[in-house]
């Protein structure tokens, strides 16, 4: 499993959000979450965050909450690049939250506590009531 990646897609997501809640144009914050996500692959401060996951996130959990992140963002640009209107961008986005906290939720779950590491993620995507932080 390569945490880097998953650090990486976390800055991504982190990005496009800011850009959405301060911008709302969504080809700006596809093109941050693309530039965020590329800075971060070859962060050094990422790598040493990397490792320190490591010992927090069981690989099997790792990849599969990876994997399902980078399902809810492609989702969410097939979503937003389909969308015609105001409400339906907000539908795109209310969507993409929540993919977005049930995969956290997940990973809570599965380990039994959030890594302190991703706690940023749930309070950007306001994903509710905090669990357990290990």
């Amino acid at each position: 499993m390569d945490y880097v990646l998953l650090l990486s897609a976390i800055q991504g997501l982190l990005a496009a959000a800011s850009v959405w809640q301060s911008e709302r144009d969504h080809k700006l914050s596809i093109q941050a979450y693309e530039e965020a996500k590329s800075r971060a692959l070859v962060n050094p401060e990422i790598r040493q965050r990397a490792i320190a996951l490591e010992g927090e996130l069981p690989p099997d959990v790792a990849l599969v909450f990876l994997k399902n992140i980078d399902n809810c963002w492609d989702r969410h640009k097939k979503c937003i690049y389909g969308a015609t209107t105001e409400e339906e961008l907000e539908y795109c986005e209310i969507d993409n939250q929540k993919c977005i906290c049930a995969n956290l939720k997940y990973m809570a779950n599965a380990r039994g506590c959030l890594p302190n590491e991703l706690v940023h993620l749930w309070n950007t995507w306001t994903c509710g009531v905090k669990p357990r932080i290990c």
